[in-house]
């Protein structure tokens, strides 16, 4: 049952617009939040996020930095997915510093291995594989279960050209994830670079069949049709 409108706070309404797409309107209503407390970092921090989908950097980041000064040190995880936030805008605005430093603050304060996982993505993006490679270590250890560095670190060992680390690392995510089909997918794309098609066209037709898996397709039609 939906509970009625009139009964939800500012705050609420404004969440579950934003969590609908619809951006400004949650602003609005949550802006009426911060006109009552304008220390509520928890409101800013969404202001900010919604700006963030919008496109809207600029005012994003102005928000994003005031959610950080009101979020209290002793709510860690929050603070530390401000952090992870700002990073992201900092990204889009093309500020590599400032993306790290803020990637940095999010792992200092919070044990969540993603932030590892965010971080070596961004350099992996500047090509940085050796830093990339480390941090997807980091998150690894943190969380075996978690099968993105596995992919981190066997795509970078693709793009440097170590294919039998990247075949190694591959098969390893295939066999702690068998219904991953990405799994399968970079493999074949690593079996096709070492010429082996038969292996290759397996792990494309598993991938397949798991899901349909559209990168799969592609590679069957490319290389085999």
């Amino acid at each position: 049952q939906e509970v009625p409108q009139d009964s939800l706070s500012d705050y609420e309404l404004g969440i579950d617009l934003i969590l609908e797409g619809r951006y400004e309107e949650g602003i609005d209503y949550l802006n009426k939040e911060v006109r009552k407390d304008p220390t509520n970092g928890k409101a800013i921090l969404w202001i900010a996020c919604a700006r963030y989908e919008l496109g809207q950097y600029d005012k994003a980041l102005i928000a994003a930095d005031n959610a950080i000064r009101f979020i209290s040190k002793k709510e860690a995880e929050l603070k530390a997915y401000a952090h992870s936030i700002r990073a992201e805008i900092h990204k889009g605005l093309g500020d590599t510093k400032a993306t790290l430093k803020d990637y940095t603050a999010a792992i200092k304060l919070s044990g969540d291995p993603s932030y590892f996982c965010k971080r070596g993505e961004f350099y992996y993006l500047l090509l940085d594989f050796n830093n990339s490679t480390k941090d997807y270590l980091y998150a690894m250890a943190l969380d075996r279960e978690n099968r993105v560095p596995y992919i981190g670190i066997g795509r970078n060992f693709l793009f440097t050209e170590d294919y039998d680390l990247a075949l190694d690392m591959f098969s390893r995510v295939v066999e702690r994830f068998p219904s991953y089909s990405e799994g399968y997918v970079y493999r074949a794309r690593t079996f096709l670079i070492l010429n082996k098609y038969e292996e290759a066209l397996n792990d494309i037709l598993k991938a397949i069949d798991i899901d349909r898996n559209y990168k799969a397709i592609d590679l069957l039609a490319e290389h085999y049709l």
